[in-house]
């Protein structure tokens, strides 16, 4: 009797979700395209989850969770659920929260200011690297101000009522 061994990567250290989807993917023992004809998406878009240069929307993340058969919630982070929010709002309470101008708010959280009102206007999305950046910053100097703390899950209560 023959033993045939399919060695895939160990389980990931990381917590990003890309990490995460390539493993279990492997796991399955699914190529790329065969999960996209599963959950209806172009093999580009799973290869960027991957990469970790798209966040996995919540549907994705739910369509992909029945697919691999895992939690849904090993699929997308927190940047995921602030961008599924309405972050330009969350930008702008916490700003108003703390009495400063676009401009002052921008130059505090470490991004251009025409950048920043561009956020805040909901016509420009964040990329992940800005995500973590206005992350660390608000919780080293106003760490009540949280994207993630009382304060942001306050605002996303009010906004999805």
């Amino acid at each position: 009797m023959l033993h045939l061994t399919i060695s895939f990567e160990e389980k990931p250290k990381t917590k990003l979700a890309g990490d995460n989807l390539r493993y279990y993917r492997l796991r399955k023992r699914l190529t790329t395209r065969q999960l996209t004809k599963q959950i209806d998406v172009v093999p580009a878009t799973i290869l960027m989850y991957e990469q970790n240069k798209h966040p996995i929307p919540y549907d994705v993340a739910n369509a992909l969770s029945k697919a691999l058969e895992v939690d849904a919630g090993i699929l997308y982070d927190d940047f995921a659920d602030f961008l599924a929010a309405p972050y330009s709002d969350a930008l702008k309470s916490i700003r108003l929260d703390l009495g400063m101008s676009q401009k002052a708010f921008a130059e505090h959280i470490g991004v251009i200011p025409s950048y920043y009102y561009k956020l805040e206007a909901g016509h420009r999305r964040p990329s992940r690297k800005v995500y973590l950046r206005m992350v660390n910053i608000l919780n080293q100097t106003h760490p009540h101000h949280s994207l993630f703390g009382k304060t942001y899950a306050t605002i996303k209560a009010k906004i999805n009522e």
